[in-house]
This record gives structure tokens, sequence and C-alpha cells, in this order.
């Protein structure tokens, strides 16, 4: 199983998905305009994404079989719009 992301935004942003023990790297991976990328997940227990743009980070809950399309205002997995997680919500970056 793995989750899918795909950058639709109109800049570059930086993705990181969480892992369960050793299930892989949870740091931050640059997305280009139009490139995508995809981190093997197993867990159904779910993972949470965050994109970090110029200005802020948000936090979603995705499951390990999600194709996330990131679009400039929203986010979509299988084309059905996430919300953000609500204890996370938006953070601002430092120094952005």
């Amino acid at each position: 199983m793995s989750i899918t992301v795909t950058n639709g935004a109109s800049a570059v942003v930086n993705v990181a998905i969480s892992t369960w023990e050793k299930d892989g790297s949870d740091a931050y991976y640059p997305l280009e305009q139009g490139s995508g990328d995809t981190w093997k997940r197993s867990d159904p227990r779910g993972y949470l994404m965050a994109i970090q743009d110029k200005s802020q980070t948000t936090e979603y809950y995705v499951s390990c079989n999600s194709a996330i399309v990131i679009e400039d205002n929203l986010v979509k997995d299988d084309g059905r719009t996430l919300n953000p997680v609500a204890a996370a919500g938006k953070k601002k970056v430092a120094n952005a």
C-alpha cells in the first residue's frame, strides 16, 4: 500500500507523512508544481500528512491508500475535499 501525493498548486510545497515505527521517513520532501511522489505506508490506522508552503503548515489525516491532490486552496483525496486536523489546524512557519 502507498500514499500518492500530487502537487496541483501554483507553487512548490513541502510534504511530510508520519510513520508508525519503521514505516519510512517522516521528513519533509519538496514537491515541485505539477509533480508527484509516493510514500510506502501500510498501517490501517492511517497517518498525518503535513503540507508546508511559504507561510504555514497544515496537517491532514490520510489513509494508507490515499491519492492526494494538493491545490492552491484545498486538498483532495480521491476527489473528496479533506479538512485539516482540528487540533493541529494551520501553524505559522517561522521566518517565512
